[in-house]
């Protein structure tokens, strides 16, 4: 009996996460997996990194008020 209340429960919930899912893809977002957060963290340290340096970074951003700033 607790196995099947158990099993329930772990099945309500990815049928759960399976229906936010496709209504959040129906809608235009999406979420980052592992991966793509570790890789936004790297590329923000990198960033940050030339920002002390002096660079304005390599983000592809605009970037050009941080040459500006107060030391």
């Amino acid at each position: 009996m607790v196995f099947f209340v158990l099993g329930a429960g772990v099945v309500a919930m990815l049928a759960y996460g399976a229906m936010v899912d496709r209504r959040a893809r129906r809608r235009g977002r999406w979420s980052r997996d592992g991966a793509a957060m570790s890789r936004e963290v790297r590329d923000a340290r990198r960033d940050a990194r030339a920002w002390d340096a002096g660079s304005v970074g390599h983000s592809g951003e605009d970037l050009s008020w941080m040459k500006h700033r107060d030391r």
